[in-house]
């Protein structure tokens, strides 16, 4: 009886499993968390990475920055421009005297293979990354860090930065598989912390798909994603935008000129736009400022001569640069400041009694070269007599390289500022100034302030001489604009000056 039983019993279960296929029902294998499939959204990325398969305590450039945020985790991210959320920690506490720190992780934890996450492997990952980044360096403040029971991390500190939660947001601070920098190469075939993992990757296209084991469970979230590098012409960008169907894209500085380009996007796409957070600006050349060939009365004459030409006295743009940061970011100086100090250059003593030299070099990127500013610089040179030449170079590395050889007069930068703190802008740029204008100590101790009134006028101090000592010149604050489609939303937790992360949007 019992042998003839089974057949029964498996033609019973094979007509319900058809009823509920027939009926719309899903059936989901065990460990199962794929979601529905979805037509891949369209990016339009005009950052793209230098080294796609670089160690994130490296990044340097915006590309890779954009790039590597999708891929990998933090403890928290921002949540705006002056706010952190949790992330792979869901809350933390923080004593009395702001130097012990209890990060409490999210249950489950697991990489994009599957595997689990465990706190240990956190604190190694920070342990690379606290010893210092591009961006950030907290060596000297970190004492120690070590995982507690119950999914905690532990961090003492001897001191707490102001912008501490801060620096744990940033890319340089993502979480990292152990296989992923074992035997002291970085390997980008490691498992990933981050919301999604990359398919194919060349010059023109990057293709993404969602990581099935990321922490953040929302609904309809974005499952697959096409990223395509941007041309680097604003009028082609423009109509390039306005032509095909793309579901989101970041314009980067200087793409949008008028409001009626404004308009035209928005006819088709919902347009967010930033405050001001990047600075078109130029540096002079480290090796020439020392061997006396750019000296500070010629630098002067050059600051107010071509700032003055930019603007032709134009008072009341709001894009118009007065100093690394725009005016009332924390620790920057105020346009009126910065007129006070560049109208005591002695730029008109200098121009008479001083002979000029005909010749100038700048180097400036092929993507730079292309924009309005750019030739309205260029223009400004030559209509006060200069004889200009151009190197032109394509590719962030080739930049740097250009960069650091010194080999030039002025480098022509779109510089990011940061409305959300100064700390990080000081310590990045003071590298590339022809002279520093701060120690790594007097940094230090700004970042270490706790009383915001002093902490920035510090930083205003540190802006006030560069521009007394003439070591960049300042000319157009550009803001992000960040567009969608009807068919995704964006988060309107946005941190702008962060680029637009593909983890902010949604299907609608």
């Amino acid at each position: 009886m019992e042998l003839k039983a089974k057949p029964k019993t498996k033609l019973k279960r094979t007509i319900i499993i058809i009823f509920l296929v027939l009926n719309g029902f899903v059936i989901l294998m065990p460990h199962t968390r794929s979601a529905p499939a979805q037509q891949p959204i369209r990016f339009l990325q005009p950052f793209w990475p230098t080294k796609i398969h670089g160690d994130p305590t490296g990044t340097v450039y915006v590309g890779d920055w954009d790039i590597f945020q999708n891929l990998y985790s933090t403890l928290v991210e921002m949540a705006s421009a002056n706010a952190v959320r949790p992330a792979l920690a869901e809350r933390w506490t923080q004593s009395a005297d702001g130097k012990h720190w209890v990060f409490y992780l999210r249950k489950n934890l697991r990489w994009s293979d599957g595997s689990s996450m465990t706190a240990e492997q956190i604190v190694a990952s920070l342990k690379r990354s606290v010893k210092g980044t591009h961006h950030t360096n907290l060596s000297a403040y970190v004492e120690s860090i070590k995982a507690l029971p119950e999914h905690q991390i532990e961090l003492l500190l001897k001191k707490t930065p102001p912008n501490f939660l801060t620096l744990l947001a940033f890319v340089d601070s993502s979480i990292l598989h152990p296989d992923a920098y074992k035997n002291g190469k970085f390997s980008w075939d490691a498992p990933n912390s981050g919301a999604f993992r990359v398919v194919t990757y060349n010059d023109t296209k990057i293709e993404f798909i969602a990581n099935p084991y990321y922490w953040d469970h929302i609904p309809n979230r974005i499952t697959n994603a096409v990223i395509v590098r941007a041309t680097s012409s604003p009028n082609e960008r423009i109509a390039m935008m306005l032509k095909d169907p793309w579901d989101a894209s970041q314009i980067n500085p200087g793409i949008i000129q008028t409001t009626e380009q404004v308009e035209q996007l928005k006819q088709k796409y919902d347009v967010f736009v930033s405050t001001p957070d990047f600075l078109f600006c130029l540096f002079f050349s480290k090796k020439r400022t020392s061997k006396n060939k750019l000296n500070l009365a010629y630098r002067q004459y050059l600051l107010k001569s071509i700032y003055d030409g930019f603007w032709n006295h134009e008072k009341n743009n709001s894009l118009r640069a007065g100093g690394l940061r725009f005016p009332k970011s924390k620790g920057a100086i105020s346009v009126d400041q910065f007129d006070e100090i560049i109208s005591n250059f002695k730029s008109n003593l200098f121009q008479k009694n001083k002979k000029i030299p005909k010749n100038i070099e700048i180097v400036i990127s092929h993507q730079t070269r292309q924009k309005p500013q750019a030739e309205k610089f260029l223009n400004i040179l030559k209509s006060m007599g200069f004889k200009v030449k151009e190197i032109i170079v394509s590719g962030e590395d080739a930049h740097e390289k250009v960069r650091l050889s010194g080999d030039f007069d002025l480098d022509v930068m779109y510089a990011g500022v940061s409305e959300y703190d100064p700390d990080t802008v000081w310590r990045y740029y003071n590298r590339y100034f022809a002279e520093p204008v701060a120690t790594t100590e007097e940094l230090d101790k700004a970042q270490l302030e706790s009383d915001a009134n002093k902490r920035n006028k510090m930083y205003q101090e540190f802006e006030k001489s560069a521009v007394e000592k003439a070591l960049f010149i300042p000319l157009k604050y550009e803001p992000t604009y960040i567009v969608t489609s009807k068919r995704v939303i964006l988060d309107p937790l946005l941190a702008a000056d962060w680029g637009l992360q593909l983890f902010k949007l949604r299907m609608r």
